[in-house]
């Protein structure tokens, strides 16, 4: 089988929203319903393929290069809509559902991990006979037709059997995740994000083990890992390894052998999620340290124990914790078992720092007020005051996404029958699933708690600014002013294991979980707090002003749970060493650290064990999840320069590996930068 980078393209997403848009269905059908008819109008009429009569595993479809049948026809006059049944939610200004507001609301789709063991074990027919909805049978059937269509038009005749029936043997069982997976993007209305497996390792096992040629489940893997990743936004994810319920290490040779085919094919998906814990041998972890696989920004480390902590935390029973998986992204989840809105609420910590020390208002995002005191004796004042402005924007993003989430139009019946627990037939948003979780992702946290840091020693200690004499000179962007920016810089910095900017972070993030966790109670959905920013934190930090912790206009936020990039100066061990001062099992949302390591950590034996240790090392802190980079600096700066040299250069950007190419310039440029300090 050739390289993936060179196999054909087929636009599914053009062929899906056509198929979509044209679908018949009737003006009187249920919202359930009316998403099952349409699904199934996709799943008759979109084109599929068989690359090649060697090919054992089907899954290709979409529209072939050239194909104008599925061009959408010109966009018709729209009647005036009706006026709306219930008022709208907030009086207040609503937040924008766009990457350049300081805060958003929106509803994720798919990101979630569906029950891959009961459909390869049970087979879709018999859970469809189980469910008591008409639109998720109609909708699993559907599947099991369009599984047929591979048999009867391209000769794949394990499509007969499987995704209907029980897998029989290994390749069966692949055939199943290959199909289910991709159909989710369909499900959910041509959204294919973060459409992960789960613990493959473990649910593929029995039928990896009837098998006596390796050479052949290696084949296999390959061609499924090569479908799974042509599909999606190349964050699918395979969780690996861990421990059972009774104490025992779950790493096998199936799991090596995944690790192996990623490897060996340096393919940037799917992720490896590995499960990292005392028991995990030595050999297996060096196994993960294979430089092919670092170059690419695999795998990411999760610590078994840091994880099992956050999941009891947010109140997850002991018999579901073992089926703890990773969703893509960074975010932990029960597999089978969960929605995850990945995105539903990203909140800016600066604001509410300036509302603080500004007379009660931001500078000039929202219409919340607050009534700070006039004067302050320390910083820990400030963040009172600061939780005053949080507790009100985030009530009012919860209050506004509990409304848009329950008045959602758009149901998935594929994905809802496959997510167990809950209310057997309902939608996956409304009660399906036995947790609906929803994330709050803080963006911004470690820029106020630098600022914070830089406000106790400037203005408490050494009395060398009023705090309306950094305001007023933020509010400017440091125009005449950089002298007082280069002494904020010098302040603590988190990154760097300093313990009071350590502490403060600490103390900040532990005031948002606080908020959080209390705003969130009694609501039909887990909000978790979490520091999940992928490289949004580039977008985000480009349309906001300057900020106290003596940020420019435009320049970055800190990145997920890591340090301003320029501001850590001792290299990993710093920024480990700040990471693991936050309690982390209380952002059980996601709160990846993300680090660059140089050639001498992966290049020779001795760097690898140096790794090796830091590794264990950070997840015995109670470090949830670890990401690397490891692609040469001077490599990224020629790439920056000379694209069409490195058109095959992947990194990782915070949640899942991309092509360096496809970055806009100045994602290019911060990575860069960070990876030159946290060297």
């Amino acid at each position: 089988m050739v390289s993936w980078q060179s196999l054909p393209f087929f636009d599914y997403v053009k062929a899906v929203g056509f198929l979509l848009k044209t679908a018949d269905v009737p003006a009187e059908a249920d919202p359930d319903m009316r998403d099952a008819l349409k699904f199934k109008h996709v799943l008759e009429g979109i084109p599929i393929h068989r690359l090649s009569q060697d090919d054992l595993i089907a899954g290709e479809y979409g529209v072939l290069p050239g194909d104008t049948s599925f061009d959408q026809p010109p966009a018709s006059p729209r009647p005036a809509a009706p006026p709306p049944q219930k008022p709208a939610t907030p009086s207040r200004r609503l937040p924008g559902q766009s990457w350049s507001e300081p805060s958003m609301f929106c509803v994720s789709l798919n990101h979630t991990t569906l029950d891959y063991e009961a459909i390869i074990t049970k087979g879709l027919r018999q859970i469809a006979d189980e469910s008591p909805s008409e639109a998720h049978r109609l909708a699993l059937m559907a599947v099991c037709d369009f599984a047929k269509r591979y048999a009867d038009e391209l000769g794949f005749e394990a499509c007969r059997h499987v995704p209907e029936y029980p897998a029989r043997n290994f390749q069966e069982a692949l055939q199943v995740i290959v199909l289910a997976n991709s159909l989710t993007g369909i499900a959910e209305g041509n959204s294919y994000y973060s459409m992960s497996l789960g613990s493959v390792d473990q649910y593929l096992l029995p039928t990896f083990q009837k098998e006596k040629d390796r050479n052949k489940c290696k084949q296999l893997l390959k061609e499924a890992f090569v479908k799974i990743l042509r599909y999606g936004d190349k964050a699918s994810t395979i969780s690996l390894g861990g421990l059972k319920s009774n104490g025992e290490d779950r790493f096998n040779d199936l799991t090596r052998l995944c690790i192996e085919v990623i490897a060996e094919n340096k393919l940037p998906a799917p992720l490896l999620a590995v499960r990292i814990h005392d028991g995990t041998s030595d050999a297996d972890l060096d196994s993960l340290l294979d430089p092919r696989l670092l170059t690419m920004g695999q795998p990411t480390f999760y610590g078994e124990n840091s994880a099992r902590r956050a999941l009891e935390r947010r109140g997850t029973p002991p018999e579901d914790i073992e089926r703890w998986c990773v969703n893509s992204c960074m975010g932990l989840m029960i597999e089978g078992r969960e929605f995850s809105d990945m995105w539903a609420i990203v909140h800016t910590a600066l604001p509410a720092l300036e509302a603080a020390i500004n007379g009660g208002r931001d500078f000039g995002h929202y219409d919340f007020t607050t009534n700070p005191p006039k004067y302050y004796d320390d910083i820990w004042q400030i963040m009172d005051a600061m939780a005053d402005y949080d507790r009100q924007a985030l009530q009012f993003l919860m209050d506004t996404h509990d409304h848009h989430t329950e008045n959602f139009p758009r149901r998935a019946p594929f994905t809802s029958a496959l997510l167990f627990g809950g209310t057997p037939g309902k939608d996956r948003l409304l009660g399906g699933p036995k947790y609906h979780t929803a994330n709050v992702d803080i963006f911004g946290l470690v820029n106020a708690s630098d600022a914070l840091a830089a406000i106790d020693e400037l203005v408490f200690k050494q009395r060398k600014y009023t705090l309306g004499e950094l305001v007023q000179a933020a509010k400017d962007n440091w125009k005449d002013n950089e002298t007082l920016r280069l002494q904020i810089l010098a302040c603590p910095k988190f990154g760097n294991g300093d313990p009071l900017a350590d502490e403060i972070a600490a103390q900040l993030a532990s005031q948002y979980a606080d908020l959080i966790e209390d705003l969130g109670r009694g609501r039909r959905m887990i909000y978790m707090p979490s520091f999940h920013t992928l490289n949004n934190n580039v977008v985000r930090g480009a349309n906001y002003p300057a900020s106290l912790d003596g940020r420019r206009r435009g320049d970055p936020f800190a990145k997920n749970v890591g340090p301003t990039a320029g501001r850590s100066h001792r290299g990993i061990t710093g920024i480990m060493q700040s990471a693991a001062a936050i309690d982390q099992s209380r952002f059980h949302g996601g709160q990846a650290l993300d680090i660059y390591l140089e050639p001498v950590l992966y290049d020779t034996r001795e760097g690898r064990q140096r790794l090796r240790a830091a590794i264990r090392g950070y997840l015995a802190m109670g470090g949830i999840e670890l990401q690397v980079n490891a692609v040469d600096v001077a490599t990224l700066e020629d790439a920056l320069v000379h694209p069409e040299r490195h058109n095959d250069l992947m990194v990782r950007i915070g949640g899942y590996s991309h092509a360096f190419n496809a970055l806009s310039h100045d994602q290019k440029l911060e990575l860069i930068q960070r990876f030159k300090h946290s060297a």
